[in-house]
C-alpha cells in the first residue's frame, strides 16, 4: 500500500495530481478506479483520501467530474480568471470570509475582492454581516456549483454603463463648452455695441 507521503516525501495531493496528469495528458477522461490502481489503493478505506483530494481539486477547478466515477484534469487548460479564483476560494471556505481574506486567497486587490463580494451579495449567493468597527464578513447562503452568469458578467455590465455615462458626460461638456463660447461671443458683441 502506498504511503500517504509517497516518494521523496511528496504530499498525497501531489501524488494524485501527478497520476491524474499522466492519465489525462490530452484532457482524456480518467476512471477513478484506474487512478486508485495507479496509486496502489486497494480498499475503500485507502481510497477515501483520494476521493477527498479529487473533491478538493474539483472545488478548485483543477479537475472536472465528467460522469459518475470519471474525472478530467483541467489544469493544462487556460489559467483561471481572477473572478474564477475568487469563486473557488469562496466555495472552499466553510466559514465567513472578509474581503481582505478573499483578496489574499485569490491574489487580487481588496477593491476587486470587495466588488466581487458585493455582486455575489446582490445575486443572493452571499450574506453580509456587519461586525461594528471590524471589516464585514460574508457567508455563502446559496451555493450554485458553477459561477452564475450574473456574477461573471456583472463587471462587463458595469463597464458598459460607465462607458455610456462617460459618453453622456463628454457630450454634456461639449454642449457646455459650445454654450460658453456662444455666451462669450454674445458678451463681446454686447461690448462692441456698447462702445459704438
Amino acid at each position: 500500500m502506498n504511503d500517504l507521503r509517497g516518494p521523496q516525501n511528496q504530499s498525497f495531493a501531489h501524488q494524485v495530481r501527478t497520476a491524474l496528469q499522466k492519465r489525462s495528458l490530452a484532457g482524456e477522461e480518467v476512471a477513478l478506479l484506474d487512478l486508485a490502481l495507479d496509486l496502489d489503493l486497494p480498499t475503500a478505506k485507502h481510497k477515501k483520501p483520494m476521493y477527498n483530494t479529487i473533491r478538493d481539486f474539483i472545488k478548485q477547478g483543477e479537475v472536472a467530474r465528467t460522469r459518475t466515477g470519471f474525472v478530467r484534469y483541467l489544469k493544462n487548460e487556460s489559467a483561471p480568471s481572477k473572478k474564477e479564483k475568487m469563486w473557488r476560494a469562496l466555495r472552499c471556505m466553510k466559514q465567513p470570509i472578509t474581503r481582505e481574506d478573499l483578496a489574499v486567497m485569490a491574489g487580487v486587490s481588496e477593491n476587486y475582492a470587495h466588488e466581487f463580494l458585493k455582486i455575489c451579495t446582490q445575486q443572493g449567493i452571499l450574506r453580509r454581516y456587519d461586525r461594528g468597527n471590524d471589516p464585514h464578513v460574508y457567508r455563502m447562503i446559496n451555493d450554485p456549483v458553477e459561477m452564475p452568469e450574473g456574477v461573471k458578467d456583472a463587471n462587463a455590465s458595469k463597464l458598459r454603463r460607465m462607458r455610456a455615462k462617460q459618453r453622456e458626460a463628454e457630450a454634456a461638456f461639449s454642449a457646455a463648452e459650445l454654450a460658453i463660447k456662444k455666451g462669450r461671443e454674445a458678451v463681446a458683441d454686447l461690448t462692441a455695441i456698447a462702445h459704438e
